[in-house]
């Protein structure tokens, strides 16, 4: 239309289109449930809470839902929600999130997937929590997906605290296929994985974030870098996460630690967790001031490789940097924040 008009070289019609014409069709599209404002579905949504955004969001990606029938198809999946203890808020987000929830089945599907996860979290205040943080258990079939991969994860021995915060770290994991849920497990018990410790759940979590050939990408990338497939693999089951890291960061993180001419590879195996930190913002800024003390000779011996990852912000500051006040003056971009206090690992 517009190209029309440009050739015709009218001004008069081109300024009553983009005057007139042009906003209109702006409006037309910009809302797509004002045309059905009045509509059933509209109104018992907008009653039930929902913003005109919201329904704009909702009606946009599921437009059929705009003619859904209130009483047999809306109305029965609100009231579920609200039963389990889901707020207005919970709902209008989850809803917003994921508008197909209110085309799918309430007694095959959402129905089942609510009671299945308040049985395994105890409550509906940590239902709500879950699925305000994921709503695929939704998308999914929950009974041949979340139930018998928590019957396999039962039979081999993992405790229900593990399992629950499994759910709550990666609950992705849980609505996998179970026979590659099947498949995981064995092959972290090849790798002497052993459900009763606490690493367990974050290999799962890491395996099953990966194929077979980006564990295999990783797993050449840190022999190539020196280690030995046994010290690969003993990475893996002291810290599973140091494998989501991608091969760019494993490789850079390798480098900077064995840059300071102090530490080792052994030094790495012993703590992988630093895998997990920044190398910009916590790992290189670190070991630059160590270096900076050890060449002014203020700095008897260096700490660990743990000690210098680990330590909090405030805790590094107070050791490392403060007493030497003068040292760091004009090196403001080396310098951590006094109050922060972020960890590394599982424990500080």
């Amino acid at each position: 239309m517009i190209s029309a008009l440009l050739r015709k070289r009218d001004s008069s019609t081109l300024l009553h289109f983009f005057s007139t014409v042009a906003p209109q069709l702006a409006s037309k599209h910009l809302s797509t449930y004002r045309n059905d404002e009045f509509s059933p579905a509209a109104l018992f949504l907008k009653n039930k809470g929902f913003s005109d955004t919201q329904l704009d969001i909702v009606f946009s990606k599921r437009k059929r839902l705009r003619s859904a029938n209130v009483e047999g198809t809306l109305k029965p999946k609100i009231e579920i929600l609200e039963n389990f203890g889901f707020s207005v808020d919970d709902i209008t987000y989850i809803i917003t999130k994921f508008p197909d929830f209110l085309h799918h089945s309430l007694n095959n599907r959402i129905h089942p997937a609510l009671s299945l996860l308040q049985n395994m979290l105890g409550s509906g205040g940590a239902v709500v929590q879950l699925l305000r943080k994921s709503t695929h258990f939704f998308r999914t079939d929950s009974m041949k997906t979340v139930f018998p991969n928590t019957q396999l994860l039962e039979s081999i021995g993992l405790s229900k605290e593990s399992m629950l915060r499994l759910l709550c770290l990666c609950p992705a994991t849980f609505l996998n296929k179970p026979e590659t849920i099947r498949k995981h497990v064995q092959k972290l018990g090849t790798l002497g994985m052993d459900p009763s410790s606490g690493m367990f759940i974050y290999g799962l979590w890491a395996v099953a974030s990966m194929s077979n050939q980006v564990w295999d990408l990783k797993l050449r990338t840190l022999m190539d870098l020196g280690f030995t497939q046994s010290e690969a693999l003993s990475i893996f089951r002291k810290e599973p996460q140091a494998f989501i890291a991608t091969p760019e960061k494993i490789k850079g993180i390798v480098e900077a630690v064995l840059s300071t001419k102090i530490y080792t590879l052994a030094s790495i195996i012993a703590f992988p967790c630093c895998f997990l930190c920044s190398i910009e913002k916590r790992l290189k800024p670190r070991l630059q001031m160590l270096r900076i003390l050890d060449q002014k000779k203020l700095l008897d011996k260096w700490p660990s490789l743990s000690s210098a990852i680990k330590h909090t912000d405030k805790k590094f500051h107070e050791k490392f940097i403060a007493p030497y006040p003068t040292i760091f003056t004009g090196n403001t971009s080396l310098l951590v924040a006094k109050n922060k206090s972020r960890n590394i690992g599982k424990s500080v």
